[in-house]
C-alpha cells in the first residue's frame, strides 16, 4: 500500500525580466543573458544557500543549447552539482516549471526549487526541415565542386578567373 506524503508547497515572490518590443532595446540579449541577472538576484536572496534543483524554460527553444537551466546556472556561478532541467510550454512555461517543481518537492532532499522562464523573441532561431537542409547541402556541395574546378582550370591555364 502506498502512503501519501504530505508536503506543503510555498511560492515566493520573484523577479522578472523586463518586457520590450521585438527588435527593441533588448534585442541584443538572448534568453540566457536575460535570465542571468534574474537568477543571480534569486540566488542572492538565499544568503549563501542554494536551491536543491532548478527548472527554467523558454517559449521557443534555442538551437545552440539543449538545457537553458544548466547554462544559466553555470553563468550565474552556482555550484555545478545542482540538478537543472529545461521546460517548454509556450506562454505558460514558468507556471508549468512551478508545477513540475512542486511535484518534485519531497520534504527530504528536495525542498527548494528555483523556477522561472524567459524569452527573447528578437532572437528566435528557425530550424530547417530535412528536405530543405538536404537541398541546401547539395547546393553548397555543387558550388564547392564548381569552385574547385575553376581553381584547377585557373592553375592549369595560368589565367585568373
Amino acid at each position: 500500500m502506498r502512503t501519501a506524503v504530505s508536503t506543503e508547497v510555498w511560492f515566493a515572490g520573484g523577479v522578472r525580466t523586463p518586457f520590450a518590443k521585438v527588435d527593441g532595446p533588448l534585442a541584443e540579449f538572448d534568453a540566457i543573458s536575460l535570465s542571468v541577472p534574474v537568477v543571480r538576484h534569486m540566488t542572492d536572496l538565499l544568503h549563501d544557500g542554494a536551491p536543491d534543483f532548478a527548472a527554467w524554460g523558454t517559449v521557443v527553444p534555442n538551437l545552440t543549447w539543449s538545457n537553458i537551466a544548466r547554462e544559466v546556472l553555470m553563468d550565474v556561478g552556482v555550484t555545478p552539482t545542482i540538478p537543472a532541467f529545461s521546460t517548454v510550454m509556450a506562454c505558460s512555461t514558468s507556471m508549468i516549471g512551478a508545477i513540475e517543481a512542486a511535484g518534485m518537492i519531497n520534504g527530504e532532499n528536495r525542498n527548494l526549487a528555483l523556477v522561472g522562464g524567459v524569452e527573447s523573441l528578437s532572437r528566435i532561431q528557425l530550424g530547417l526541415g530535412q528536405s530543405l537542409l538536404r537541398a541546401r547541402r547539395n547546393s553548397k556541395s555543387k558550388e564547392a565542386r564548381n569552385t574547385r574546378a575553376a581553381e584547377r582550370n585557373s592553375v592549369a591555364t595560368g589565367v585568373d578567373q
